[in-house]
């Protein structure tokens, strides 16, 4: 059997979606803790604490619907390989420039039997990592000083009501 030529991918990058109730997705976006970084056109860009210049892209539509993944490679010679090897069901775009938070390189295909669009990217800018300021947490060790001493937790809650 002849070796298969694969394109290398390294992480998942980003996704895309797009929203009928983009304000409603926005605030989703907030509240799930993402923080908007750029506005351009009808496309919204939100980062993690991560490295990542940008984490999720929500864009206004007249159709909610899954805009595709975008995984990182390895070089920009990868993205030049994948524009030629993949399937022309597939219509890989040729290597283009990304208009997006962290810049870089892409291309762009679809999968022939559902169309949904896949990207790969090459040579975004990382910012930095942010803190993600997680509260502090009290663990109750109650339950284990009365699990050691084979009580209930209902004989540790009156031994520490009185």
């Amino acid at each position: 059997m002849g070796s298969v030529d694969k394109i290398k991918l390294n992480r998942i990058a980003h996704v895309y979606y797009r929203h009928e109730k983009i304000e409603e997705a926005k605030q989703f976006m907030e509240d799930f803790g993402f923080s908007e970084t750029e506005t351009i056109g009808k496309t919204t860009y939100y980062r993690g604490y991560g490295t990542e210049p940008f984490v999720i892209a929500v864009e206004a539509s007249d159709k909610t619907e899954f805009g595709g993944a975008a995984f990182a490679v390895e070089s920009e010679d990868e993205l030049v390989r994948a524009a030629r090897i993949l399937p022309a069901e597939s219509k890989p775009t040729g290597v283009y420039e990304l208009k997006t938070p962290g810049g870089g390189k892409g291309v762009t295909f679809y999968d022939p039997v559902d169309g949904f669009p896949f990207h790969l990217v090459y040579g975004q800018t990382p910012v930095e990592r942010r803190d993600p300021d997680f509260p502090t947490l009290k663990i109750n060790y109650v339950s284990c000083v009365d699990a050691r001493s084979g009580g209930s937790v209902a004989d540790a809650n009156a031994h520490t009501a009185r």
